[in-house]
């Protein structure tokens, strides 16, 4: 960076500075796998940076929905909603039925008031998803204890947004009935 004004801490810096080489360096192109096990090794504000680099250099990747719900994560670890959105969707695209990215969109649909049908579809697809999945065999990163756990935690979720819904839809119902709407 040329500018003046640029900052940012080590990490970061050295998060930049790798996707800026990934996307301007000639020579043998980089891996898709190891720029994916970067990413899945970087800390959140790095994972953005480097999950940018990797869509760009690989848009038709395999992988590119496992690493736009790294980006989601990131983006809801800084509470940034429309971006978790965002890749969110973008993660659904790629993979309709990965439970974790509807239980997340559905809950911040839900608790954001947009889109309460919408929420309460993507949570009642991650139960249904959850729901086939409990006794399929675990993926090869998880331990059938963990793949148990990733399930029954992403379809709490999506239980806890569905309750969530109808608690809020119960309570406008009653506050419109009280103002005789």
């Amino acid at each position: 960076p040329s500018s003046g004004n640029v900052s940012c801490s080590g990490g970061s810096m050295m998060a930049w500075l790798a996707a800026a080489i990934l996307l301007q360096a000639p020579g043998p192109p980089v891996s898709e796998i190891a720029l994916f096990n970067q990413i899945v090794d970087a800390r959140p504000a790095d994972r953005i940076k480097l999950g940018a680099a990797y869509e760009q250099k690989f848009p038709k990747s395999k992988y590119i929905g496992d690493v736009h719900s790294l980006m989601m994560d990131s983006y809801a670890a800084q509470n940034n909603a429309a971006k978790l959105l965002e890749y969110g969707e973008k993660t659904l695209r790629s993979k309709p039925g990965d439970i974790h990215a509807l239980a997340v969109v559905a809950r911040q649909l839900a608790v954001g008031g947009a889109n309460m049908e919408k929420a309460a579809l993507y949570a009642r697809r991650a139960i249904e998803s959850a729901d086939q999945l409990k006794d399929a065999k675990p993926p090869a990163n998880y331990t059938a204890q963990s793949w148990a756990d990733y399930i029954r935690v992403n379809r709490s979720s999506a239980d806890s947004t569905l309750q969530y819904i109808r608690q809020s839809t119960l309570n406008l119902l009653r506050t419109n009935a009280r103002r005789g709407r």
